[in-house]
């Protein structure tokens, strides 16, 4: 039996199998290279003779001691091929370096290499160099982009390469003087690009259609600028003609992509650079030494507009110059750094905002630093001739800061720092709240944001295009439908301000809790949400003003000198206020009784003296905790459904919001307290009303909401089906846009209409009434009143409008009138018996006493004089020649209550010139064009857009079109039309008007023609003055975004001329149709 070796032993040889395993050492290692390596070696020094002095011994060469090759962990990393002796050998060939696993770099000197040496399959990073070789002139270029680097050193060289020899390298670097490049590109082959150096290259080769991503020229003998031009696929350009005796700046071609450019030149021989068209040039650098002596200009006529400026750069350096127009350049980081500036620095403006960072430093600039520095975030000025005495708060409050303090005084040499830092007592924050955004405000809040910390991860300082530099910073963003209410503690970090500051989130009614009065003629008030910033709080004891001595969230002293004794103490901090009375005694603490009431704020602010919640225009209930809300304007849908906008004030509290409209429930998709958006469910049609319930109350908006219909189910273009009537037949009229184009001599608003044959005469009187006169016939139009109504129809005030217009802007020859009516705070209830009981809510919060806010009314009247397609609010509709545009503003009307909306009255009337028989009984046959006395046909058709009333008399007809939209507050929205009453010679209408705040806005056009029945009425007396009114709805499809009341005027006449007979037949042939 063998015996067997101990198990220690066995152990030891096993850990130093695994050890060689693990360094590379194995059986197969010769001199420090594993087998195929040095078999590799040996063959490729013996082959070409390499100079290298390698030891030999014990048959064995020791190739990782040698001085042209280098060794790592059994492998040939490094390989400098220079072959000795006259003989010259063959040339070298990817074959004879490919048997290397982990070759990284291999320099091929003063020896002939084979055309395929660059298809050598290198590893990550494998470059190879080529130094003083010739022959290389037919290069073969790797199949796809590869880790080789190439580098070509033959400076003595004429070398001729295609630029398609340099594809597919990871880099290339070449050092040839007469180096040339063939462009002859074949855009077919795939081809790729890495960097390409050229050193002290002569020519600058044409490089059109080839894509590289980055470009170096360091030559002092380019002597040839002008394919620069043809550079317009580089992304990156770098060019130094250091020593050049003639320097030109590059002119690149308009179509250029480069994104970085830097050029040194040793003399620029052009006084004035245009690279305005370089829009993708987002890193610049030029440096040159000018010919000029002193206080040049920097050599760019115009800078480019970059399409994007992110982290974009610029650097200038040059000889004497002066301070740039910063409002010319587009660059964020500007350095200006030693160019021998002298001039002042200019004021910086926040037109600049998009400059980051300002590096002036080591120049001679003198004056001062101005506080508009305090909006440049970062500004780099050591090394200069401005004095640091003077310097901003805003720079030195920062001082803390080590770096920050260098960037401005530079190194201390010779002085203590801290000798020039005064007290921090400008750094004053606060909140304000703008479009759901929260920001932190104030001033001397800090270049970098970042570094202003916080305990409430919700509320952090960052960046936006809204932030100005030490001014204002975004730190919260909240929902439509959400506020946060929270007092956050912030920190400066790198001020040196010590404390922290406490600042609420929303705005907060001031809470005093208790008074101090002390012995030294101060008085300390302590509570909650006051203001770091002093100069917006004012404090008042019995009506005198005392000065405040300091003011922080939570305290606030002020200097006052009397005893003891009872005060009324008013305290406002901005917008804000509160006042009370108390009794104070010299050296005791006053406290008071916690607010009883939230009030909501700032919904509504606790009323110390009566014990209640004043609540603010916006608000009511005991704490006003239920909003106003109201409806200004609507976008609506269509029958199918969808979307719909509200606009008005609906309040902040949306948790149980619901709204119903027509019946059906309209999902809340967004929200806020001006802005509604829904979707409301298929199926709804014509005018419906909308309610509303918030809070446990419910508020009803009646006939406020008109559904879109469907005018075109075919998916065809609506605007050729949507005009008023269709334009009565195809022979009246196309409808064409929405408005009817009318042919074969018929007019007006839907073509039913011709020419009278005597001119009707338009007058418009001084005070505001229009007359239109026909032969015997009068009609009248007039703005009667606006009325004031509730939710519930009851109308609250009535304004007297006729006879109460002054004519403001007449000119004879003008067919344009303005009248003005002004609708003052003391004469809203003095118009109507149901307004008396109102006489003592004129000091209601709604209300504004100011008689600069009065309510100003504006009635346009044009009488028009040629014919005309007009468009308000994207609707087109014609005017002929000879009627008469009516225009109304009605702007900043004060309402009884948010809940009120107006109705605008007008009034239509028929009168004789003469009245011959008095004879208003007769009756036409069927065939003529008379209606039985004071009928009235209400013809409500959901699916249109206008209204419409006639007046007959002496077979004539008044017809007033009434299209239903109006701007409100600036959007289109419905509006209803009514009649509210009726004689046999008149009617009145009224326009439901939304609850527009800033302005409401009619459009309506009265248009007169005279409309003959196409029927013979042989028997009719001439003088019958027989009169109906008829108040209804036409068919319109016209689509609009706001009301137009169009009211035209049809003069029908009882007989023609013979000479219209013709025509009349046709007319009767084509109703017949």
């Amino acid at each position: 039996m063998k015996k067997q070796l101990p198990s220690f032993i066995i152990l030891i040889l096993f850990s130093i199998s695994i050890l060689n395993q693990k360094v590379g050492i194995n059986a197969d290692e010769i001199n420090g290279l594993i087998n195929s390596e040095y078999n590799c070696m040996n063959d490729l020094y013996s082959d070409f003779n390499l100079d290298g002095n390698v030891r030999y011994f014990n048959q064995t060469y020791y190739f990782c001691n040698s001085t042209i090759i280098i060794c790592k962990n059994g492998y040939i990393s490094s390989i400098v091929f220079r072959s000795v002796g006259t003989k010259i050998p063959n040339p070298v060939t990817s074959q004879n370096i490919s048997c290397f696993e982990k070759l990284n770099k291999i320099m091929i000197e003063n020896s002939p290499v084979s055309s395929d040496i660059t298809s050598f399959i290198g590893k990550n990073g494998t470059e190879i160099t080529l130094l003083n070789i010739e022959n290389i002139n037919n290069l073969v270029v790797p199949s796809a982009l590869s880790f080789i680097s190439l580098k070509i050193d033959c400076y003595d060289c004429d070398i001729t390469l295609n630029i398609t020899s340099l594809a597919n390298f990871s880099s290339v670097e070449i050092n040839c003087k007469d180096f040339k490049i063939l462009n002859n590109i074949n855009l077919s082959l795939p081809q790729s690009y890495g960097e390409i150096t050229f050193l002290d290259i002569m020519n600058v080769p044409d490089l059109s259609f080839v894509v590289i991503p980055s470009i170096i020229y360091q030559s002092s003998y380019i002597s040839n600028f002008s394919n620069f031009a043809t550079h317009f696929n580089i992304s990156k350009i770098q060019i130094n003609t250091k020593g050049s005796k003639e320097s030109y700046f590059p002119n690149f071609s308009h179509f250029s992509s480069v994104e970085y450019l830097d050029v040194f030149l040793d003399e620029l021989n052009t006084s004035m650079v245009d690279i305005s068209y370089l829009k993708y040039l987002n890193y610049f650098k030029m440096e040159f030494v000018s010919n000029f002596q002193n206080n040049i200009t920097i050599p760019i006529k115009q800078f480019p507009r970059l399409s994007n400026s992110t982290n974009s750069g610029m650097i200038i350096s040059g000889q004497n110059l002066i301070l740039p127009d910063f409002s010319q350049i587009y660059y964020e980081n500007i350095t200006l750094s030693s160019n021998g500036i002298k001039s002042q620095l200019p004021l910086w403006s926040k037109n600049y905002s998009h400059i980051k960072k300002l590096d002036i430093s080591k120049n001679n600039i003198v004056g001062t630093l101005d506080k508009s520095y305090c909006n440049l975030r970062n500004l780099i000025m050591f090394e200069n001739l401005i004095d640091t005495t003077t310097l901003p708060s805003c720079f030195t409050c920062y001082f803390k800061n080590n770096d920050f303090k260098e960037n401005i005084l530079g190194k201390p040499v010779g002085y203590t720092l801290n000798s020039l830092i005064p007290n921090c007592t400008t750094l004053i924050p606060s909140i304000q709240i703008q479009d759901n955004k929260v920001f932190l405000v104030g001033s001397d809040l800090g270049f970098e944001w970042n570094f202003i910390e916080t305990n409430d991860s919700d509320f952090k300082v960052r960046d936006s295009t809204d932030n100005i530099v030490n001014e204002k910073y975004l730190i919260y963003e909240y929902s439509n439908q959400f506020q946060i209410n929270r007092v956050v503690e912030f920190n400066f970090t790198r001020s040196l301000v010590d404390n922290v500051f406490y600042l609420a989130t929303f705005y907060n009614r001031i809470r005093p809790t208790s008074i101090y009065l002390s012995e030294n003629d101060e008085i300390e008030i302590f509570g909650q949400y006051f203001s770091y910033n002093t100069s917006e709080v004012l404090i008042y004891i019995n009506q005198s003003q005392i000065q405040v001595k300091g003011s922080t969230f939570n305290k606030m002293v002020g200097q006052f000198g009397s005893n003891s004794g009872s005060y009324f103490i008013n305290i406002t901090i901005g917008e804000r206020a509160t006042s009370f009375f108390v009794r104070l005694d010299v050296g005791k603490t006053t406290d008071f009784i916690q607010y009883p009431k939230d009030c909501n704020y700032p919904q509504g602010i606790y009323n110390y003296n009566t014990g209640s919640c004043d609540c603010n225009d916006n608000y009511y209930g005991l704490q006003c905790e239920n909003a106003n809300i109201s409806i200004s304007a609507i976008e609506e849908t269509t029958e199918n459904g969808g979307n719909t906008i509200l606009y008005g004030f609906f309040g902040n509290n949306f948790s149980d919001f619901k709204i119903n409209i027509g019946g059906k429930q309209c999902s809340l998709n967004d929200c806020n307290e001006s802005f509604i958006n829904c979707t409301i469910p298929p199926g709804g049609k014509g005018i419906v009303s909308i309610t509303i319930t918030s809070n446990d109350n419910t508020y009803n908006f009646t006939n406020v909401y008109k559904y879109l219909p469907i005018s075109n189910n075919n998916g065809g273009d609506s605007s050729s089906n949507n005009c008023i009537n269709k334009c009565t037949s195809s022979n009246n009229g196309d409808c064409i846009n929405s408005a009817c184009q009318c042919k074969n001599g018929f007019q007006g608003y839907d073509c039913s209409g011709i020419l009278p044959p005597s001119k009707s005469n338009n007058t418009i009187s001084d005070n505001g009434d229009t007359t239109i006169s026909n032969q015997d016939t009068n009609y009248q139009i007039n703005i009667l009143s606006l009325l004031e109504i509730d939710q519930n129809d009851k109308v609250i005030k009535n304004h007297l409008l006729k006879d109460n217009w002054n004519l403001t802007k007449s000119t004879l020859g003008n067919p344009i009138q303005i009248f003005t009516q002004i609708i003052s705070n003391d004469n809203n209830n003095n118009n109507n018996n149901n307004n008396n009981n109102n006489n003592n809510n004129n000091n209601n919060n709604n209300n504004n006493n100011n008689n600069n806010n009065s309510c100003l009314i504006t009635a346009t009247l044009e009488e028009v004089k040629i014919s005309r397609v007009s468009n308000f609010a994207g609707i087109n509709f014609t005017l002929d020649e000879n009627s008469i545009k009516i225009s109304i503003s009605i702007k900043n009307y004060h309402y009884q209550s948010s809940l009120n909306s107006l109705q605008l009255t007008f009034e239509s009337s028929v009168s004789n010139y003469q009245d011959g028989s008095g004879n208003d009984d007769i009756q036409y046959d069927s065939d003529c064009n008379v209606i039985d006395k004071n009928k009235i046909d209400i013809n409500n058709q959901q699916d249109q857009y206008s209204n419409y009333i006639i007046i007959e008399k002496n077979g004539k007809q008044l017809i007033g079109r009434i299209i239903s939209r109006v701007l409100s507050d600036g959007r289109s929205t419905f509006s209803n039309t009514f009649v509210l009453n009726q004689t046999k010679d008149s009617i009145v209408t009224a326009l439901q008007l939304p609850h527009c705040t800033k302005e409401c806005l009619i459009d309506p056009d009265f248009q007169v023609l005279v409309k003959f029945n196409p029927t013979t009425c042989g028997n009719q007396d001439k003088n019958t003055s027989k009169t109906a009114i008829i108040a209804g709805s036409v068919v319109g499809g016209v689509v609009f975004l706001s009301i137009i009341g169009a009211i035209s005027f049809f003069l029908y006449k009882k007989s023609l001329e013979k000479q219209l007979g013709n025509r009349l037949a046709k007319m009767k042939r084509f109703e017949q149709q």
